[in-house]
């Protein structure tokens, strides 16, 4: 059982073992006792449960009554949203009220994950105010969490996330769209990108340390974290090219319109970091900034 002073410097992690969540672990500042949670695979002295068993995920609450509640864990497969909504609308919606309700009562600071995928994608460089009006039910279940994050918890940030690219962290079996362009391109396969979808792609060791410093300040509300720079896949490729020295002609534009899919992608979601560049100290990098780090 821990006392009031390692319970208030307590964070519980939902998604551990995922991309973000694994990166978020690894970079756990000083002081801060993290347990991690997550489903199918296990990381060190993390908790293994189902977050959708309601009785379960509350008793574990209970148990270790964290100050700080981390939730990336979501179904954030587009496809798999589409064909199984009532499925993905537990892990998306109902898991999130269960914490929201949980964080309200025991004044439990909550961090939770939404996605630049509410927007629609027909103006880009989105601020916080513009009305959210998602294409696809992944979408439409990370607008309906945002709403009910924010109204049942009083202590709650919701982290509108963009695309998020780097390499998997030592406990994080996620993975990423560049880490799919890198993987091609060492193989010497070509690599389709889309010249026509825009996007704020931030790098996941800069994104996991503007989340540690929200987690521990006072802000309250919707933040946008995307990374400094508007672009598209495409671009994006030949500049992990330049960084990393790699063949850029195994590289080949491709359109939205070519590729099959169940659920609809908006063409530009690129998202407004403005207030985040005010509230938060952590600098917020572009992409030539942040792959100029990875060698």
């Amino acid at each position: 059982m821990l006392n009031q002073s390692e319970q208030k410097s307590t964070c519980l992690l939902t998604g551990a073992s995922g991309f973000i969540g694994g990166h978020i672990y690894s970079l756990c500042p000083p002081g801060i006792h993290i347990l991690p949670v997550c489903g199918n695979h296990r990381v060190p002295d993390g908790i293994q449960m189902d977050l959708t068993l309601e009785s379960q995920l509350i008793s574990e609450l209970d148990r270790v009554k964290p100050g700080i509640i981390i939730h990336t864990a979501a179904n954030s497969n587009l496809d798999s949203c589409e064909q199984d909504p009532r499925e993905s609308f537990r892990i998306n919606v109902a898991v999130p009220e269960i914490l929201a309700r949980w964080c309200d009562e025991h004044d439990t600071r909550l961090i939770h994950f939404s996605s630049d995928m509410v927007f629609d994608g027909t103006s880009g460089m989105y601020s916080e105010s513009d009305t959210v009006a998602p294409l696809s039910v992944y979408g439409e279940q990370k607008a309906e969490s945002e709403i009910i994050v924010l109204e049942k918890c009083s202590n709650a940030v919701v982290i509108r996330c963009a695309l998020v690219y780097g390499r998997s962290s030592m406990t994080g079996l996620g993975s990423s769209f560049s880490m799919w362009i890198e993987e091609r391109l060492y193989s010497g396969k070509k690599v389709p990108l889309f010249v026509d979808q825009y996007r704020t792609p931030i790098w996941v060791n800069n994104l996991a340390g503007l989340v540690w410093e929200l987690a521990l300040n006072r802000f309250g509300g919707v933040l946008h974290l995307g990374g400094a720079n508007r672009i598209n896949r495409y671009d994006f490729g030949q500049e992990l090219c330049n960084a990393l020295n790699l063949n850029e002609t195994l590289l080949i534009p491709s359109s939205m319109d070519d590729h099959g899919a169940s659920a609809r992608r908006p063409r530009d979601v690129s998202l407004d970091t403005a207030l985040a560049q005010q509230t938060l100290h952590t600098p917020i990098k572009s992409t030539t900034e942040s792959l100029a780090q990875w060698n």
